[in-house]
């Protein structure tokens, strides 16, 4: 039988052990986070973009790229994506992962100097809302705050 300061260091060491886990972990999600807002910082939202059958999200993105003057190649985008679901507020955004984020700030900048632009300018609504306007913005996670864990 285990005498009642052997118990008491057995204590301490689980509890030193339990910290460090702890504190393993706050790091790992920090690490998490800052990996989740590199990779969102070459990335835009576009929300308003209608859904279509069969839709090339890639050649959306191109059509996008020329109607507001900037020329963007295949190679500039890693990938296009719905965020979410259709719901009454409308079609889910579009998420565009540009290569770099020189891309994504040359395709930002030409969207703000094309400001004004109509979904029907672009060629992308059909029916209800083709007069909404085009918008687009960057999209990043909220940032943890490590002390709630």
């Amino acid at each position: 039988m285990k005498t009642l300061s052997e118990h008491e260091t057995l204590l301490k060491t689980l509890n030193d052990k339990l910290g460090l886990c702890e504190s393993f972990i706050k790091d790992m999600q920090i690490r998490l986070d800052c990996l989740e807002q590199d990779k969102l910082a070459n990335s835009i939202e576009i929300p308003g973009v209608t859904v279509t059958d069969n839709e090339d999200l890639l050649a959306t993105i191109i059509k996008i790229g020329a109607k507001i003057e900037f020329k963007l190649l295949e190679s500039h985008i890693v990938s296009v994506q719905r965020r979410g679901k259709q719901t009454h507020l409308g079609p889910p955004p579009l998420v565009v992962f540009f290569k770099d984020i020189i891309v994504r700030n040359g395709f930002f900048s030409s969207f703000r100097t094309n400001n004004g632009l109509t979904l029907t300018d672009i060629g992308l609504s059909i029916g209800q809302g083709s007069q909404a306007r085009f918008r687009a913005h960057f999209w990043t996670t909220p940032v943890l705050d490590v002390n709630l864990l």
